[in-house]
């Protein structure tokens, strides 16, 4: 009984081992994008694609012979190497920084940015058993010579003499005592002497494509974390002077919140 016991626990003991074992490693290693700090971070989309710019590398680690290949031709350079190999260089997938890094793969591609616009980096093992096996990776590449787009600009409300004044609110629960306040005669004739105006915008505004008014669109978003009625003031400009602030209640609430920013 004393074998028997032994024997069977050996048996369990090794279906255990075999089922605890650690998966193989991936015979085709690749950089992935990098990840944001802190973690964790979302799952990499299918078709996310990942910067390949200056002189950064983006290096292939495998365990098996490839044919490495960039569609459109012209926008990368593609180095192969016998490893396994230490490399110090910029990795798309590093920290922007010089990085030292070993890779233990007998075979290895470097890719490098030689042109500009979207690259499909296609690596297909020379014994390749099925299309499953054939890697795709979208690259977004600059080597360096492409201008950077200019900054983004908050749109102008209009170009005026005075203030602006910019209201978002839940029309349907505006107020009567809203329509007085703008009716306010001392409100009214401050306002005319400044050329200054109002403009009264729903939150959940939209243009006939369904989207946000783009004059209007930076005060909508502010007011999503606001409790409406909000009040922004923008100069003749169209530049916005502080922050959002709850709307007064009353005319002489305004007045003041004029006369705070030389309105």
């Amino acid at each position: 009984m004393r074998i028997m016991y032994v024997s069977s626990l050996c048996v369990l003991l090794g279906a255990f081992a075999t089922a605890t074992a650690a998966p193989p490693p991936q015979e085709i290693q690749i950089p992935l994008p990098p990840k944001p700090i802190p973690p964790p971070t979302p799952p990499v989309l299918p078709g996310q694609k990942i910067n390949l710019v200056g002189n950064a590398w983006y290096v292939v680690n495998s365990k098996v012979e490839c044919s490495v290949r960039g569609y459109p031709t012209g926008l990368v350079s593609i180095d192969a190497k016998k490893g396994p190999r230490d490399i110090s260089a910029v990795f798309v997938d590093g920290n922007g920084i010089n990085e030292d890094r070993s890779y233990d793969g007998p075979f290895i591609y470097v890719v490098r940015a030689s042109g500009v616009g979207d690259c499909a980096l296609v690596i297909t093992p020379l014994g390749l058993k099925s299309d499953a096996d054939i890697i795709t990776s979208n690259l977004r590449v600059n080597d360096g010579t492409a201008p950077q787009p200019p900054p983004i600009v908050p749109p102008v409300v209009v170009e005026q003499q005075g203030i602006y004044i910019v209201i978002i609110e839940e029309t349907g629960n505006a107020t009567q005592a809203r329509g007085q306040i703008l009716q306010d005669p001392t409100l009214a004739a401050h306002m005319a002497a400044k050329q200054e105006k109002f403009r009264i915008v729903d939150k959940d505004a939209a243009t006939r494509a369904a989207t946000p008014p783009a004059d209007v669109v930076r005060f909508l978003d502010q007011a999503k974390t606001m409790t409406l009625p909000v009040l922004f003031l923008v100069d003749s400009k169209g530049v916005q002077i502080g922050k959002g602030q709850p709307c007064p209640q009353t005319a002489a609430g305004i007045l003041e919140a004029l006369a705070k920013v030389g309105g």
